[in-house]
């Protein structure tokens, strides 16, 4: 694992460097459990391919000899062989394939069947097959003086200082003995220029002799026993260096280009010639160089070539053709063909003819630039494609199917850069998905993406000075950075912010140091986009800042202080909402915590590199032969080791970066070599999993796809609980169902599958908020029928975690409910009755509760409510009979309106009626328990027969009054 304990790397900082003070790891307080645990295997590296970069693009220089070009520099070179108008790529040969160290020179026989390579220390033979296969025939050491060269030749020329004089040596190769053989002669100091002519025999040299301070010409004729003998020497007015020297073969013309051109002629027995009558239109020296095809030289001038015609020893014509960009130039079949940047051209009718072979780079191999860190990193499109730019030329490109690199589209710097006075301030970016940008100084170009057409177009062009006021004219900027929609330049110790369209661009604010509250300016060398603002560096302040655009202001807000402020940032990383800052052998990780940057923890490197591939996984260089693959954990930002890779040698990186399942690998050691792997990685986090909120009662439902996601796009991920939990499911696509269950437990382990069988096995923690529950067994209330009653359900019910509680209530009676618990109501009828409670806490965790009322039925009338009375007659009535209490508890009665002469006492109402009539009397029936009810009696009370009431009696009473009086007035 490639980490280390956070506080003991902390301290060892704090005794190594000048730092005060040295806060603590916030990582310390981080739990050391993980939320995330991978497969053994987490990480499976497989197909390790080995794919050459094309020489074509990257060479320099130019040999031919009779159908076979040779396109090289110091790491290798390609084969292509010409036929008619076709060039055919046959081999590509690299250093290691070579077993040497470097390429000084190619040279060709004439008949191109051998194949000579130059070093410092050696030259080695190679016969040549139709192919292209290469085959070592012999080498020589010696050392080898890169200037003395001839092509098309199987002689090398090198000379050896032995003071006062030198040594110069022809090397001859003799392919039926395969071995080198030497002839040498002395001159007294050191030639200018050397050259052999094999047809001929004849060894050419200038130099300058400076015991006679002139400089001199000579030719040397080899003789039938290998001995070189002087021919001739001519007086020249400058000696040139070979790079400045053209020699026909054909025609033995010999110019020596220099602030004073000479031509000469070699005759076929090496006698030299002055020819004058061309001096006025020799070309002269400044040029890149220059070779004789038949009867025409061709001058390479970069931009242009110049064509001088002979007819013998007369320049019969001259022309130039401009515009052309060119590298190096060589004979070929009688005619010239020319490498450019992005191309090998062969004019097979002449430089002014229409008719001319292109070979396009990355048409017959891959093709890969350097990376020019000055120019930024890869800028990546998609998964497939991939865009990179040097100050001198750019690139797209695509990855295959199967991983192989592509070129689709090559610019040269004017074709991609905007033209500037000053050249060498060049920047691309990447704006929005499609849209690059090409920054030169002042002029920003758009470019845009069409993944259709597999091209990139300009859109617009726009220069930043016809935005910006008089005081503010760009001249020559520093830096440009781009941030969320904007755009920022740093020039003339002024930032100017612009705000970023699809093809326009609009000036907002300047700040400098004094305005906008800016102290002192930031360094843009290195910088993060972090949530749409640009995290930058303040060697100045010590600090790490945030540049944000508020109200189009730019402004300034200091973040932390940087952790070494005396020492180099090298790198700036906002990487999985981490601030990775990387100083020299030290990763410091930063967070964000309640609007604070802390200190997470350190990771130490074994060197001073650490590629970020994405936003978790790092490629780290460690020691002297492997690179360690790791993962950044999201919790602390360690990086994790999960995979090694082993070299043979020294691993000297310059880029390394994936595009989908495949990891790619630059070597500074063989730029022409591009290290693929694939890359299967284990599911993973894209973010800490948030604690999920559980409420018993509520069914919960979340999709995992977007918390766990496997980087493989080919990959597809069955999800599955590793611990069995009731109440919860996972499906196989990754739905997690929650049901409502109370929970026994505090988390879930939910294990992500891919189809090659690496997992993830992910943590997911939750609250989980209990129901509302009876506080205690549920004592059925008795509640008396028809009588107004309250009952506050709080008294019964708890909430686990103290939660307020509200409840939605129904019944099977008519009762008035509120959310608060509280039920009232009269019961008029039944025994039972039910309450259906739903109980919910504040946070929304619910339970359903049937509870039972009991009901004490008040008394009830069964006899007759109709009674019939005499007025003559004492009445007894017991209300008991008339009643019957359903729990058979006793009653108790009250009653209003009797009947005059009759009284109620206890459950007898007695007396006589006073009067004849119809009376109702109101008669409350309680039982023990308090239920009542009321019932009206009604009364109907009458006279006896012949009876009129009191009248009646005295009527009787009047009549036996008048019949003894009657009686007594008889006697």
């Amino acid at each position: 694992m490639l980490r280390l304990t956070s506080v003991a790397c902390a301290v060892a900082i704090v005794l190594s460097s000048p730092l005060a003070a040295f806060e603590i790891p916030f990582y310390e307080q981080i739990p050391a459990s993980s939320v995330q645990t991978e497969s053994p295997e987490a990480l499976a590296i497989t197909e390790e391919t080995t794919e050459r970069e094309g020489f074509l693009h990257l060479a320099e220089n130019l040999t031919s000899a009779a159908d076979l070009t040779v396109a090289y520099n110091q790491n290798g070179f390609t084969l292509i062989r010409q036929t008619g108008d076709q060039f055919t790529t046959l081999k590509e040969y690299d250093l290691q394939d070579l077993n040497l160290s470097s390429v000084q020179h190619v040279s060709l026989s004439a008949d191109a069947s051998t194949l000579f390579v130059f070093q410092y220390n050696e030259v080695a033979a190679y016969s040549v097959a139709t192919d292209g296969t290469l085959t070592k025939l012999a080498t020589r050491n010696g050392y080898y003086y890169d200037q003395y060269r001839m092509d098309a030749n199987s002689s090398y020329i090198d000379a050896n200082n032995a003071y006062p004089n030198t040594n110069v040596s022809v090397r001859s190769f003799d392919k039926t003995t395969a071995s080198f053989t030497s002839s040498t002669i002395v001159l007294p100091s050191e030639p200018q220029f050397a050259l052999y002519d094999e047809t001929k025999a004849v060894l050419i040299a200038g130099y300058y002799n400076y015991n006679l301070s002139v400089s001199l010409v000579r030719t040397y004729k080899k003789d039938n026993l290998g001995q070189l003998n002087l021919v001739s020497e001519v007086s020249v007015n400058s000696v040139p260096n070979q790079q400045n020297v053209a020699y026909s073969k054909d025609s033995g013309n010999l110019l020596l280009m220099g602030y004073l051109s000479s031509q000469l002629h070699v005759a076929n027995d090496g006698t030299l010639q002055k020819i004058t009558s061309n001096d006025s239109i020799l070309p002269q020296g400044y040029h890149n160089n220059s070779v004789f095809s038949g009867n025409t030289l061709y001058v390479n001038y970069g931009d242009r070539i110049q064509v001088l015609n002979f007819n013998g020893t007369v320049i019969t014509d001259v022309d130039t053709v401009s515009d052309l960009s060119i590298k190096d130039i060589t004979e070929l079949n009688g005619s010239i063909a020319s490498l450019h940047e992005n191309s090998l051209v062969f004019y097979s009718q002449g430089l002014n003819s229409a008719e001319k072979v292109t070979l396009k780079r990355g048409q017959q191999s891959m093709s890969l630039l350097p990376l020019d860190m000055s120019a930024g990193d890869s800028i990546m499109l998609n998964d497939n494609y991939f865009f990179r730019a040097t100050s001198d030329e750019a690139e797209l490109y695509k990855k295959e199917a199967d991983g192989k690199i592509k070129s689709l589209q090559f610019f040269e710097s004017s074709e991609f850069y905007p033209v500037s006075q000053y050249w060498n301030s060049s920047t691309v970016h990447k704006h929005g998905e499609s849209t690059v940008l090409a920054v030169r100084n002042s002029k920003v170009r758009f470019l845009t993406f069409d993944k259709s057409s597999e091209t990139i177009t300009q859109t617009a062009e726009i220069d930043l000075n016809s935005k910006l006021s008089d005081l503010n004219q760009l001249a020559y900027v520093d830096s440009a950075k781009v941030f969320g929609s904007y755009l920022l330049i740093k020039a003339n110790q002024k930032l100017h912010l612009f705000s970023l369209g699809d093809k326009t661009l609009t000036y907002l604010d300047t700040a400098a140091a004094g305005i906008n509250e800016f102290t002192t300016l930031p360094d843009l060398a290195y910088t993060a986009e972090m949530n749409g603002n640009l995290v930058v560096n303040n060697s100045n302040t010590g600090t790490v800042q945030e540049l944000r655009v508020v109200n189009n202001r730019l402004k300034q807000r200091d973040l932390f202080t940087a952790p070494q402020p005396g020492y180099s940032l090298t790198q700036l990383k906002y990487v999985s909402g981490q601030l990775h800052l990387h100083i020299n052998s030290t990763v410091y990780v930063y967070k964000e915590i309640d609007d604070q940057f802390k200190l997470l923890s350190l990771n130490n490197l074994p060197n001073q590199s650490i590629y970020y591939l994405d936003e978790r996984m790092v490629l780290i260089p460690d020691g002297w032969s492997s690179i360690k693959i790791a993962k950044l954990d999201l919790e602390s930002g360690i990086a994790v080791e999960q995979q090694t890779i082993d070299f043979a040698d020294y691993p000297n990186l310059r880029h390394a970066f994936m595009l989908g399942q495949h990891l790619y690998l630059e070597d500074n050691d063989n730029q022409l070599a591009l290290r693929r792997y694939l890359v299967n990685r284990a599911p993973d986090l894209t973010q800490i999993p948030a604690r999920m909120q559980f409420n018993q009662g509520v069914a919960y439902s979340t999709e995992l796809a977007s918390l766990i996601q496997d980087a493989d796009a080919n990959d597809t991920l069955t999800f599955s609980l590793v611990n069995t939990v009731k109440g919860i499911t996972v499906t196989e696509q990754g739905t997690l169902n929650y049901d409502g269950s109370p929970l026994s437990v505090s988390e879930v382990v939910v294990r992500a599958t891919d189809n090659t069988g690496l997992y993830s096995d992910i943590t997911l923690a939750f609250e989980h908020n209990k129901a509302p529950a009876l506080a205690q067994a549920w004592v059925v209330p008795v509640i008396n029928q028809n009588k107004t009653f309250v009952l506050d359900l709080n008294e019964f019910f708890a909430d686990p975690e103290g939660s307020v509680l509200t409840y939605e209530i129904t019944s099977t009676a008519n009762l008035t409910a509120s959310t608060k618990g509280i039920v009232s109501g009269t019961l008029t009828t039944g025994q039972a009755h039910q309450l259906t409670v739903l109980v919910k806490d504040s946070k929304g965790a619910t339970s359903s509760h049937t509870l039972d009322l009991s009901v004490n039925a008040a008394p009830a009338l069964t006899g007759s409510a109709n009674l019939t009375l005499s007025t003559d007659e004492t009445a007894s009535i017991n209300l008991a009979t008339l009643f019957n209490d359903a729990e058979g508890q006793s009653i108790s009665f009250s009653a209003s309106n009797l009947p005059a002469g009759l009284t109620l006492s206890g459950s007898t109402i007695a007396g006589k009626v006073a009067n004849a009539g119809k009376f109702s009397t109101l008669i409350t029936a309680t039982d023990s328990a308090g239920a009542s009810s009321q019932v009206t009696l009604n009364f109907e009370a009458t006279q006896p027969k012949g009876s009129s009431g009191s009248f009646g009696w005295y009527s009787v009473f009047a009549f036996i009054a008048l019949v003894l009086s009657r009686r007594f007035r008889k006697v």
